[in-house]
């Protein structure tokens, strides 16, 4: 084999020496600062990335926290709102109430008044109609006129309005 051969080995050792030597300036030199350089910036930016996340993450918790805390501000004021809508309403009720309660109790004490006026009107109308039938009533059974200590009414009826009023009066009696 050729490599093997002595009289080459000095000069093998020179080749050898020399592209060890190239490759160990390239690699020295240009590849591993490039490299270096390179797994630097990566790593800055992986910090940078973390540092923005961490920042981020920090301004999301500062913004939940103020949400929740605008949330609860606007809860409280809504539950105060609706207590004093309500309460209002129930102002309002309260008062159209006692409004109709009044105008209920003054209708009916004017209903009640006018029942008894027209009552008495009726009670009065129907105590001269009372005699006259009571009287005709008699007149009829006895079948003469007498007067048993019934006050007169105030307008004698006529022998017409009496036969008719006998008439009227027999079949409220037959009945």
């Amino acid at each position: 084999m050729p490599q093997f051969d002595a009289t080459t080995f000095l000069s093998q050792l020179f080749w050898l020496t020399l592209c060890l030597g190239m490759v160990v300036f390239c690699f020295a030199r240009i590849f591993i600062p490039r490299f270096n350089s390179m797994v630097e910036k990566r790593f800055s930016k992986i910090q940078d990335n973390l540092d923005q996340a961490q920042l981020f993450d920090t301004q999301t918790r500062e913004l939940a926290e103020k949400y929740e805390h605008e949330l609860a501000t606007a809860k409280q004021k809504a539950k105060e709102h609706i207590k004093v809508t309500v309460a209002e309403f129930a102002e309002k009720k309260r008062s159209q109430l006692i409004g109709l309660d009044e105008e209920l109790s003054s209708n009916i004490k004017a209903m009640e008044k006018s029942f008894e006026r027209k009552q008495t009107l009726m009670i009065d109308s129907m105590e001269p109609l009372a005699k006259e039938l009571a009287q005709q009533i008699l007149q009829h059974v006895l079948g003469q006129p007498k007067d048993f200590g019934l006050p007169d009414s105030t307008s004698k009826p006529s022998s017409v309005s009496g036969s008719q009023s006998s008439k009227k009066a027999r079949p409220h009696a037959n009945s």
